[in-house]
């Protein structure tokens, strides 16, 4: 399973333009929830979208994140936990800062910057 999360700074102070999106075929439906909250269903595409790309938008899912401290999880229909991840971004000035932890061994993580944007592939 792979999970890609992609952060970029949008223009406001403090908030991020958050991205979520998976390149693993299969069948099973996937849901992305942060703090408990789900936000949709987690799009499948053959190939990694262009991260300088403004089309973003339309093939991955988007939420905007202030600076903070979340919890990202990945969930099935059935409920069963595939990732679940600590965020905590925060931006100040022109400086950015991202930690990442997983807990209970639910996913991985790697993290590649593009100019302003972050992307986060999480796997399990």
């Amino acid at each position: 399973m792979l999970v890609v999360l992609q952060i970029r700074c949008s223009g406001e102070p403090g908030v991020f333009q958050t991205y979520f999106w998976t390149s693993t075929p299969g069948t099973e439906k996937l849901y992305v929830y942060v703090d408990g909250r789900r936000l949709g269903a987690l799009p499948r595409l053959a190939s990694a979208p262009d991260v300088r790309s403004d089309s973003l938008e339309r093939v991955a899912l988007y939420t905007p994140l202030p600076s903070g401290s979340y919890r990202v999880e990945v969930k099935n229909d059935q409920g069963l936990l595939r990732v679940a991840e600590t965020l905590e971004i925060s931006r100040r000035g022109g400086n950015m800062r991202l930690s990442t932890s997983f807990s209970d061994h639910q996913g991985n993580g790697k993290c590649v910057w593009n100019e302003d944007r972050l992307v986060e592939e999480l796997t399990y």
